[in-house]
């Protein structure tokens, strides 16, 4: 896992002692995800606990009562500065009837821009994290994107002979069939 990154913002409030990572997510805006591998993993398991309705400042009590640890050791895991395993994920996911990876599910997405997949005559709405920089010609990868940012059309990399961002990985969900169908 990740060390700690010692810049992080934080918010400082008078009545905490710890300061809290500046993490906020609205409905339709991509989340500022953070940084660290235990701050990511802390961020997915608050927000495991925000959408079942555990209200913030109960949330250390709960991570405690699961995993069987102390109030201060609860608020290290939930606020990152000490890393949760898998195993420990996976028994709050558990707790609420949902996966590890439907917990871990928000940090894969968060960094990935919307596109079009487009295969022959399929086109498919789809989510990709892109290279940093345009390649061009040959392609590492099997696909790449051609557009910008919001208008990202990922085509396979054969055939291509333009500069192109190759796509490190592309991600789609299952399309809802209409009812009576095979």
């Amino acid at each position: 896992m990740d060390a700690l990154d010692s810049g992080a913002m934080h918010e400082e409030r008078q009545h905490n002692r710890a300061p809290l990572p500046l993490i906020y997510m609205a409905k339709n805006q991509t989340p500022e995800v953070p940084k660290g591998a235990s701050e990511i993993t802390a961020w997915c398991l608050r927000t495991l606990l925000d959408r079942q309705g555990v209200v913030r400042h109960k949330q250390w009590a709960v991570v405690a009562e699961v995993l069987e640890l102390s109030r201060a050791q609860s608020n290290r895991k939930l606020s990152g500065r000490q890393p949760l395993t898998p195993p420990e994920i996976e028994l709050l996911a558990q707790r609420y009837g949902e996966t590890f990876l439907q917990v871990m599910e928000l940090a894969l997405v968060a960094t990935m821009e919307p596109a079009l997949l487009a295969i022959d005559d399929v086109r498919l709405q789809c989510k990709v994290r892109l290279h940093p920089k345009t390649s061009s010609p040959p392609f590492a990868s099997d696909y790449v994107a051609l557009g910008g940012p919001g208008q990202w059309v990922v085509v396979p990399a054969s055939g291509v002979t333009m500069s192109a961002r190759e796509v490190d990985l592309l991600l789609m969900q299952r399309q809802s069939s209409p009812s009576g169908a095979a």
